[in-house]
């Protein structure tokens, strides 16, 4: 006669190595002799074959006999939790866990039925229990890694990823995880390879291929990310977000019209997304169809009226436009759409006139901006009375010469405990509180170089035979434009070769130090004394002395056309707002001349215009 025992043995046999069918047969042959400790198998098997009431019935009949057995009750636990009764699930797993307190999996599967009730904290310390118990538990580590990154703690997070990979190397799931929150923080070259490798071991799964997009576009490596972006789409058609970020990065590569299709597949998708709408907008206006992106953009805005982005990009594209007045009045949604650090500043002032006011004007973006906008400082000052500028540290000695009866310059923090006033205004917004229109800018030159530093650097520039031309090829590599707007010091080499001028390097960071080691191609004798330029009151005074400043979008040019000094503009081909479009001046600066691309990161027919401009172009010296 066959006893319980012998049956169960049997049974966990045919379970373990995979045979359910025959496994299920046995476990019930052995209750049916007797054998109650089969219950809390028998549930088990059926929790792992999606049965979860019958688990739950076939637990329940094991309590009836064995009330003190912490498997019936996790087992219990485990047939709740796949039912979706988590709280129930909970109360099982804590009631089994006194009658087994150095049980592993109890702690774990409570921690599991915690998380999936999103009560992180309480998973987290049944992890952290779990671990003690056995640390060589590859899926505690894992999930603890996941409650980490739900109690947005990426750090924990990451190094609970680790430690599981160190168990179980070359596991997808985990790779995944780790590749993610590395994304996180940010740790982008850590990110992509062990997203790649999660990608190689899982290539059917989208998520693999779209996060290691992400990690790519961060590390510039956009083409590869567009071929993850379209793997993934490819792979999972039906989810917008895909071929918005696509398009995103097509446009960025200047491939206009694929991001066009794809981003008009983001809003097939998703047609009430107004991220979806405002994406295309963007890549609209960057290819000079106005009336288009306006469209997207009111669509955008029926969907959500206070879309951040759809906003400021309204705001540009209405400057861009030249409607200045529609533009600026927007142009403070840039703050939510950059996701600024708001100022700790209450009091703002809106233009009223107040002559017994005080009013503090401070800087909020770029240095090129603060130059560009700080010419409305004394029309804000003439408005009430008495006005302070606080200035960026690199433009304190240049703006010293800027103060005037009414208009104070200050450096430091702009704050109301720093600083205290009436009021408060950052200088971006002056233009819309002063209601500027383009006939109403008021004009350069508004800055001056320090006499005696301008002096001193025209006596050692006079040593330079013919046209004396100063370039900057680059901006801050940190601006999201940067790698359109920028260019390589050998695409300088079509004017590098014009006979009769003298070229002076007038730019800094690292771009600086690419024309020391020049490309073959390129063999320049180009006069570098940037070491000794401290801040813009050197580089001013150093513009001066020249005749002619020539740079790509950045703080250089926004200087010299302050100073009033002959620069020309080698702009991109999706222009920021202040060139607008079709036009080679501008409003803002007189001095300015705008060498344009024709096509999105073609330099070449720029530079041969700006080449056949510079060979006809004299030195007028005064």
């Amino acid at each position: 006669m066959r006893s319980s025992s012998s049956d169960l043995r049997q049974a966990r046999e045919f379970h373990e190595s995979g045979n359910l069918v025959q496994a299920e047969q046995m476990y019930r042959r052995a209750v049916s002799l007797g054998g109650d400790e089969a219950y809390h198998w028998l549930a088990r098997l059926l929790v792992k074959q999606g049965r979860f009431q019958d688990a739950l019935k076939e637990a329940d009949s094991g309590l009836r006999s064995r009330q003190t057995d912490p498997f019936c009750h996790e087992a219990r636990g485990l047939a709740l939790k796949g039912l979706g009764r988590l709280e129930d699930a909970i109360a099982a797993y804590r009631r089994a866990i006194p009658l087994d307190t150095g049980s592993f999996t109890l702690h774990y599967n409570l921690g599991n039925a915690y998380r999936a009730a999103d009560r992180f904290d309480d998973a987290r310390t049944c992890y952290r229990w779990a671990i003690r118990l056995d640390a060589g538990q590859a899926p505690a580590w894992n999930n603890l890694g996941d409650t980490y990154r739900a109690l947005e703690q990426p750090e924990d997070s990451a190094d609970a990823y680790r430690a599981a990979l160190l168990l179980q190397p070359h596991t997808s799931e985990m790779l995944f995880n780790l590749g993610r929150v590395e994304l996180d923080l940010a740790e982008y070259v850590p990110a992509a390879r062990h997203l790649a490798e999660a990608a190689a071991l899982r290539p059917g799964d989208f998520a693999a291929h779209y996060q290691l997009g992400n990690a790519l576009g961060h590390l510039d490596d956009l083409g590869t990310a567009v071929s993850c972006y379209a793997e993934a789409w490819r792979l999972q058609p039906d989810d917008a977000t895909i071929p918005y970020e696509l398009g995103t990065t097509l446009q960025k590569l200047g491939r206009l019209t694929e991001a066009e299709a794809a981003f008009r597949g983001a809003v097939a998708l998703a047609p009430e997304a107004p991220d979806s709408h405002h994406g295309l907008a963007n890549l609209l206006h960057d290819m000079g169809r106005f009336d288009a992106a306006a469209a997207a953009l009111d669509e955008a805005l029926k969907l959500d009226p206070d879309h951040p982005g759809s906003r400021f990009s309204r705001a540009l594209l209405n400057l861009t436009v030249g409607r200045l007045q529609e533009g600026f009045a927007e142009f403070h949604w840039g703050r939510k759409a950059l996701n600024l650090r708001p100022q700790p500043i209450e009091r703002t002032w809106n233009g009223e006139a107040a002559i017994d006011r005080t009013l503090l004007l401070y800087p909020e973006q770029g240095l090129g901006d603060f130059i560009q906008f700080s010419r409305f400082a004394p029309l804000a000052a003439q408005r009430v009375g008495q006005a302070t500028l606080t200035v960026p540290p690199s433009l304190h000695r240049l703006f010293s010469g800027f103060a005037r009866p009414g208009l104070r310059i200050t450096i430091g923090p702009a704050t109301a405990d720093t600083q205290p006033h009436d009021n408060y205004c950052p200088v971006t917004d002056l233009p819309a509180v002063l209601g500027t229109t383009l006939q109403t800018i008021p004009p350069a030159p508004y800055l001056a170089a320090d006499p005696m530093l301008a002096a001193a650097w025209r006596s050692r520039l006079a040593v330079l035979p013919g046209l004396r031309v100063g370039l900057a090829w680059a901006g801050n590599p940190n601006y999201p434009d940067d790698r359109v707007r920028s260019m390589r010091f050998a695409a300088l080499a079509p004017i590098l070769e014009v006979a009769g001028v003298s070229f002076v390097s007038l730019q800094q960071g690292g771009a600086a130090w690419t024309h020391r080691v020049p490309e073959k191609s390129v063999i320049t004798a180009l006069h570098d004394w940037t070491g000794e330029l401290a801040d813009f009151a050197d580089t001013a005074a150093l513009i001066m002395g020249l005749d002619l400043v020539i740079s790509v979008d950045t703080s250089v040019a926004h200087l010299a056309g302050a100073l009033g000094k002959s620069i020309w503009l080698i702009n991109r081909f999706n222009s920021d707002w202040r060139w607008m479009r079709n036009r080679d001046d501008t409003p803002w600066y007189p001095s300015m001349r705008i060498f344009r691309q024709e096509a999105p990161g073609d330099w070449e027919p720029v530079m041969r215009a700006v080449r056949q401009a510079l060979a006809h172009a004299r030195p007028v010296r005064f």
